[in-house]
């Protein structure tokens, strides 16, 4: 780990500098439990909207603006990516972030790349139906995240459990340790998708999904608000958040 940590560290330092001028690397973070955004196949790869995206803007940037662009992704807990940012080990994360005005004192938010909506996730015969039924029940929701958040507000901070990996909380709800999850939309209507889960019509809350930069990283920032321009403008942008049951952004 220590290693990794310093090969981080090494990296990013010169992530913008390179030999070739031109050519502009970025370290992305993210967490590859969040399946529609990012998850491993069984192969081990990384697969997802998010993943999509940034090989869109790759080609996108580098076509705007005459040089080659390259993402250079790092995997690690959902927590630990704005401490990387923070340490000058990365210049962004992509891991449908959300805002927040916590999250918004540590780092800066681009230009929103999609709608979000947080919803609770049940198993489909615990005969929940609404929020109100959950009041005084067991819930988890990713440690660090808005869903953290919101759900401690919704239904109490000592009636939630915050877990670290989303893919660490399924098998919990299925083991009946936690009565309900609290998930972003599109990553809820995925494991709803196999039949065994239910979302709840009511929303916690209605946000977008954003990229994030370290505070007073305006090279970064200009870099990834660009690219979401024209990744949002962009032919492809509407059917890649069909294939994943996205909510796009409408351009104005």
């Amino acid at each position: 780990m220590a290693v990794m940590m310093m090969a981080m560290c090494l990296f990013a330092c010169s992530s913008k500098d390179t030999t070739d001028d031109d050519t502009v690397t970025i370290s992305v973070g993210l967490s590859p439990d969040y399946a529609p955004y990012e998850s491993l196949d069984t192969a081990g790869n990384l697969v997802g909207f998010d993943i999509d995206m940034l090989n869109s803007m790759e080609k996108l940037l580098s076509e705007a603006n005459g040089k080659t662009y390259k993402f250079e992704i790092y995997q690690m807990s959902f927590d630990n990516i704005i401490t990387q940012i923070q340490g000058g080990q990365l210049n962004c994360g992509v891991s449908g972030f959300t805002w927040s005005e916590e999250r918004e004192k540590a780092i800066t938010f681009s230009t929103p790349y999609a709608g979000a909506k947080e919803v609770v996730m049940v198993l489909a015969d615990s005969g929940y139906s609404a929020l109100e039924d959950l009041q005084g029940k067991k819930l988890a929701a990713q440690t660090g995240s808005t869903d953290e958040k919101l759900a401690q507000e919704a239904f109490g901070k000592e009636n939630v459990s915050s877990i670290q990996s989303v893919t660490d909380m399924i098998p919990g709800l299925d083991a009946h340790q936690y009565d309900a999850v609290v998930l972003d939309e599109a990553v809820a209507t995925s494991y709803a998708s196999t039949g065994k889960y239910v979302v709840l019509d009511e929303a916690l809350d209605n946000e977008y999904s954003y990229v994030v930069v370290g505070k007073g990283d305006d090279e970064t920032l200009a870099i990834i608000n660009q690219a979401v321009e024209l990744f949002v403008a962009s032919d492809g942008y509407k059917s890649l958040c069909e294939q994943y049951q996205i909510s796009p952004i409408e351009v104005k």
